[in-house]
C-alpha cells in the first residue's frame, strides 16, 4: 500500500473514485483475493485485515464490487463499529456480507427527524434484494426496525424488532422483540409486532414466522405487569386491504393479544 503522503497526491489528483479503483485493482490483482474461487475485499476501520490490505469503509468495499457479477462476490467485514449508512445499488448482485459476528461487526447510521423524515426514511434497514438470506444479524433502530419492502427473503436465527413492508418473508427462528415506545415503556396503548401490506388479493407476498419467539424488553414487560389492561400487544396490524401473516410453533409472552390483529 502507498505511504500516506502518496495517497494524498492521488485522491487531490484524480479523485475519490480513481483512487479507490486503483486500490482496488492492486487488492484483487493479490493471490489471497480469491483465496476460495471467490472474488473477495476485506474491510476494517484501521485499514489492514491481519496480512491482508482493507478498505476502511463498507461503501467502499460496495462500490468497488463488480456489477452485475454472476458469480458471488464476498465482502468480509472485520468487527468494529463503522458509522456509515451503507447503500447497494440494483446493479451490485450477488454480493455476500462476512462479518465477525453478531454484535462484533457493527454498521450504525444516526439520523434525525429535523428534516422531516417519513417513518419509511427513518428504518434501520430497508431491504428490496431478492431471493436474499440474512442470517445471525441483528437489526435495531428507534422506530421501523426492518422494512422488508418486496420481493423474496429470508431471516434466519436474527433478532429484529418492528417489522413491515410487502415482501414474502420466512423468518426462521428469529426473535422478535419490539422496543417501548419513545415516550416510553410506560406510555399505555396499543402496539403491534408486524404490518404487511399486500394491496392485492393476487399478490403472493405474506410473512411467515416458523419457530420464533416474540417477546419485549425487561423494563417494557415490567410496566405490562404492572398494568397489564393498559398495555396491549398484537402479532400484526393490517396495514394494507390484503395484509397477511402466518405464525407457525412461536412462543409468545403473556402481552400477546390472543385476537391477533390488531383491531
Amino acid at each position: 500500500m502507498a505511504p500516506p503522503t502518496a495517497r494524498k497526491r492521488q485522491w487531490q489528483r484524480g479523485g475519490r473514485e480513481e483512487w479507490l479503483k486503483a486500490r482496488v485493482e492492486v487488492m484483487m490483482s493479490k493471490q489471497f483475493a480469491k483465496d476460495d474461487g471467490r472474488g473477495r475485499l476485506y474491510v476494517d476501520i484501521h485499514g489492514c485485515f491481519g496480512e491482508y490490505d482493507a478498505l476502511a469503509l463498507v461503501q467502499e468495499a460496495v462500490d468497488a464490487a463488480p456489477d452485475l457479477g454472476s458469480d458471488q462476490f464476498v465482502i468480509h467485514i472485520k468487527a468494529g463499529v463503522y458509522e456509515e449508512m451503507i447503500r447497494v445499488p440494483f446493479e451490485k448482485t450477488n454480493l455476500v456480507f462476512v462479518g465477525d459476528g453478531m454484535g462484533a461487526t457493527v454498521i450504525s447510521s444516526s439520523r434525525n427527524n429535523k428534516a422531516g423524515l417519513s417513518s419509511h426514511q427513518l428504518v434501520a434497514f430497508h431491504w428490496d434484494s431478492d431471493h436474499s438470506v440474512l442470517e445471525s444479524v441483528e437489526f435495531r433502530g428507534h422506530q421501523g426496525t426492518l422494512y422488508a419492502h418486496s420481493l423474496l427473503q429470508l431471516y434466519r436465527i436474527c433478532k429484529l424488532g418492528f417489522i413491515f413492508g410487502n415482501s414474502a418473508v420466512v423468518f426462521d427462528r428469529c426473535s422478535i422483540e419490539v422496543v417501548p415506545r419513545a415516550k416510553g415503556p410506560a406510555k399505555a396503548g396499543s402496539k403491534s409486532v408486524a404490518a404487511h401490506g399486500r394491496i392485492n388479493p393476487a399478490q403472493g407476498t405474506g410473512f411467515m414466522f416458523n419457530g420464533c419467539s416474540i417477546n419485549r424488553s425487561a423494563d417494557y414487560l415490567a410496566a405490562y405487569r404492572r398494568k397489564p389492561g393498559a398495555h396491549r400487544e398484537y402479532l400484526g396490524r393490517p396495514w394494507k386491504e390484503y395484509s397477511r401473516m402466518v405464525h407457525v410453533n412461536c412462543y409468545m409472552e403473556e402481552m400477546v393479544m390472543p385476537e391477533g390483529w390488531l383491531p
